[in-house]
């Protein structure tokens, strides 16, 4: 993460079924359904997480897990100054 970032906003859109997203810090090891940082568990796949003030030279584990059979969905990460 760059240092200065005030949020790492990701968002989980559009497609088919449900898709669920977890993210963890990378000291932390990857995300899973029950251990995790953050994570959105939203009716199909629009699934939302802000982390604000993120750990600056950190890299973050992101998971798409089926809550159903899903497809197409879109991943987007913005990094917020």
């Amino acid at each position: 993460m760059p240092a200065g970032t005030k949020t790492l906003k990701l968002s989980l859109t559009g497609g088919e079924g449900n898709a669920d997203l977890y993210v963890s810090e990378a000291i932390n090891g990857w995300p899973s359904a029950t251990e995790n940082d953050f994570s959105s568990t939203e009716e199909y796949s629009t699934d939302l997480i802000e982390i604000n003030n993120p750990t600056s030279d950190q890299f973050y584990h992101i998971m798409i897990a089926p809550a159903s059979t899903y497809s197409n969905v879109s991943l987007k990460a913005e990094l917020i100054n």
